[in-house]
């Protein structure tokens, strides 16, 4: 069953309704990768929280944080009860939802220790106005029992429309983000032809939807393109580059920022 997060209805201090607010920040990252040699997803994290909470950051504001895929390296059992440790602490400590998509080094009955992945790896949750769709590549592809599931959920238009959001690119993209690389050169590019297999039944399913943005990873690079009319934006590799991406959607535009810890860049806003 999907879940529904109205995480938006926070009750402000004195009892009273929250004041409207005329945007959603989602913050977007991954490619976690816990247990990849040479990394420390658990550290990396803290440091997620930390460059959220600057006096400059977005993280007071954020709505929701969505990771799409590659949550650990190997996928064994027991890397997942210490992700979701740590994740709840990332949500206790920015007060938004932390929501999960699987990757390709994702085991989806183990992920079930993950609590956005309980119910299952295809999940929809609102976050006031704006409705977000997580889905489960992790098998390489979709298939066709999840692209129906996703566009029944798609079948009526949420009042700021729809986040999309897979670990394999459905289309190949461009670099967004120049060299160096951190690892050989023809490695992002063999990246940039990894896409989800059955890309056209999903960009078919997609047509004529609400869908504004498609959040990806797997290329572990920023990346950003197009599908379906809809905006495409891939987030580097979290474990290897420590990037980020902060999506704004408000009802008439969304844009998005690729931040690295002291740097940042912005994404020009799309209608």
């Amino acid at each position: 069953m999907p879940r529904d997060l109205l995480t938006s209805q926070r009750p402000a201090g004195d009892g009273s309704a929250p004041p409207r607010r005329e945007e959603r920040l989602v913050v977007h990252l991954s490619d976690l990768q816990l247990g990849a040699p040479g990394t420390d997803a658990l550290g990396s994290l803290e440091l997620l929280v930390e460059d959220l909470s600057r006096e400059d950051g977005p993280g007071r504001r954020a709505d929701a944080v969505i990771i799409t895929g590659d949550l650990v390296h190997q996928g064994t059992a027991e890397s997942y009860p210490m992700l979701a440790a740590a994740l709840r602490c990332v949500e206790t400590r920015l007060a938004a939802p932390v929501l999960c998509a699987l990757g390709d080094h994702d085991d989806a009955i183990a992920a079930k220790a993950i609590p956005s992945l309980r119910a299952g790896s295809w999940t929809v949750h609102r976050l006031g106005p704006l409705r977000l769709v997580l889905l489960d590549s992790s098998s390489g592809r979709l298939g066709e029992a999840q692209l129906r599931w996703m566009r029944r959920r798609l079948a009526t238009d949420a009042p700021w429309g729809s986040v999309v959001c897979l670990h394999h690119p459905p289309v190949a993209t461009s670099l967004a983000s120049p060299p160096p690389y951190p690892f050989p050169r023809n490695g992002a590019a063999d990246a940039l032809r990894a896409v989800v297999a059955d890309a056209s039944a999903f960009t078919e399913a997609l047509e004529g939807t609400d869908t504004r943005v498609v959040l990806a990873g797997h290329g572990r690079h920023a990346l950003m393109g197009e599908v379906a009319g809809a905006g495409l934006l891939a987030a580097p590799s979290w474990a290897r580059q420590r990037q980020y991406v902060v999506v704004s959607m408000s009802s008439g535009c969304w844009s998005a920022t690729v931040r690295t810890v002291g740097a940042d860049r912005t994404i020009e806003p799309q209608v």
